[in-house]
């Protein structure tokens, strides 16, 4: 297996903690913190080394949680219909109809969360109903047993900038 070394910029002590985190419970990967810089805003850099294929795919999922969720808006006029914000928990989507919100929670985010995404999207662009009732039916027939279907009250947040 082919080693690598990849440095991964960090913007916050919590952002280095997460992915500190997520790198302990890789087989075969280890990382070194390095902080450069002094006053208020260090740069922290972690050093990871470990086989290209995990050292890519621990970046890639960090990266992919840092995002949030997915929001898919079909009440008329939305700008933009599809977004992702920091104000869903990544694993989370949430479809906006004018009449309510329905929430599909992703059982293995990390596994499935950009699947059940894109089989959602697709389900709902093939739709004739924009009703929560009716996409609730088409998302929970969309996703299967990977993701829990609800219809919820939440407010929907805007996107993040």
């Amino acid at each position: 297996m082919e080693k690598i070394t990849e440095y991964v910029p960090v913007g916050s002590e919590a952002d280095a903690k997460a992915l500190e985190n997520l790198l302990g419970n890789i087989d075969g990967v280890t990382y070194t913190r390095q902080t450069t810089g002094e006053g208020i805003a260090p740069l922290i850099v972690l050093a990871i080394v470990g086989g290209a294929a995990a050292v890519a795919g621990a970046i890639s999922y960090w990266h992919e949680t840092r995002v949030g969720g997915q929001v898919i808006d079909l009440t008329p006029n939305a700008n933009p219909w599809l977004y992702r914000t920091k104000g869903l928990v990544y694993g989370l989507v949430v479809i906006k109809a004018a009449d309510g919100t329905v929430k599909v929670d992703v059982k293995e985010p990390k596994d499935f969360f950009l699947k059940v995404v894109q089989s959602v999207i697709t389900a709902v662009q093939n739709m004739g109903t924009t009703t929560v009732s009716g996409i609730k039916d088409v998302a929970v027939a969309a996703v299967g047993n990977k993701a829990a279907v609800e219809i919820s009250n939440d407010p929907v947040p805007p996107p993040t900038t």
